[in-house]
This record gives C-alpha cells, sequence and structure tokens, in this order.
C-alpha cells in the first residue's frame, strides 16, 4: 500500500478511549490509513471496553506471524509480532505504541515508530481534539500511560499549532 498509515496497538487505543478522545484519532484518517491488527482488536481491546464493533474511521486488519522477518523472542506477544507484521506491509507507515518492548523491536528492525504521547500531541496541536476534552482527558491518561514528568509536562504545554 502507498498510502500513509498509522498501525496503532491496544496501549493507544486504550489510552484515548480512557481518556474519552477514541473518536479524535478519525482526525488522521483523511491524512492516513488507521489500522491495527485483528489479534490486537479482538484479543486486548474489544474485553476490556465497551465496544465490540470497529468504527469506521479503523481498518482492523490480519498479519500472517508464519511469514514474519524478525527474531521471535518471549517478549513480545503474537499481538505485538502483528503489528510489527502490518507495519512491516507498507512502505510509508508508522507504528504508534506506548509500549517500549514494541517500541523497541519496531527499532531494532528499521521501522518507522511514534511513542503514544507524541501522536497524541501531534492529534492536539492539528486540533484533532479540543482544547476542553484535552486537558478533561488528561489526568486519565496520566494515569493509563507511564510517562515521566517532563513528558508530562511537554503534554500540559501543548498547544494548538
Amino acid at each position: 500500500m502507498s498510502e500513509s498509515a498509522f498501525v496503532l496497538d491496544n496501549s493507544v487505543l486504550s489510552a484515548f478511549s480512557g481518556s474519552g478522545w477514541f473518536e479524535s484519532i478519525a482526525f488522521w484518517s483523511d491524512t492516513h490509513e488507521l489500522v491495527t491488527s485483528a489479534r490486537v482488536w479482538e484479543n486486548e481491546y474489544v474485553p476490556h471496553h465497551d465496544r465490540a464493533e470497529a468504527p469506521d474511521w479503523l481498518s482492523i486488519e490480519e498479519a500472517n506471524l508464519n511469514e514474519l522477518v524478525i527474531e521471535r523472542s518471549v517478549r513480545l506477544g503474537d499481538a505485538d509480532y502483528s503489528l510489527i507484521r502490518l507495519t512491516e506491509d507498507r512502505s510509508d507507515c508508522t507504528l504508534v505504541t506506548n509500549d517500549k518492548r514494541v517500541l523497541t523491536k519496531a527499532e531494532e528492525n528499521d521501522l518507522d515508530n511514534m511513542w503514544g504521547s507524541k501522536f497524541l500531541k501531534e492529534t492536539f496541536e492539528q486540533c484533532g481534539i479540543s482544547r476542553e476534552r484535552y486537558q478533561a482527558g488528561l489526568s486519565s491518561y496520566f494515569e493509563d500511560v507511564p510517562i515521566s514528568s517532563e513528558v508530562r509536562q511537554v503534554l500540559r504545554d501543548a498547544e494548538k499549532l
């Protein structure tokens, strides 16, 4: 696929849900395809959230782990590897995660990647989330996502572009 894409992991989807910003991720759908794996959606997201059907802006895709070109380790599960595979399958794709182990594996495999908190900041700055909703959801985000005090301050200080 040549379309730009973000592959979103459960930590990002869940953090946006818990903070009341889940629908705000749709903001990117005009410029990027938004994707997660079927393993992440069915086994990690749906069992913990009040939503069984994927929103229109999110593509749920199967990933063939049999052809995975990375060395598997016990540090990551099949859902994590399914995200790696989906990212490998695209030429202009960024894996978005708040999971350090997934991010490290993406870097080891030379895949474009982004911390979920940077994705959040860019979504807010580019008007995907209103100032009021952003500020109202930050405390929930901070409870859900383990980040340093410096990153918390950067998120608090974010401004619209």
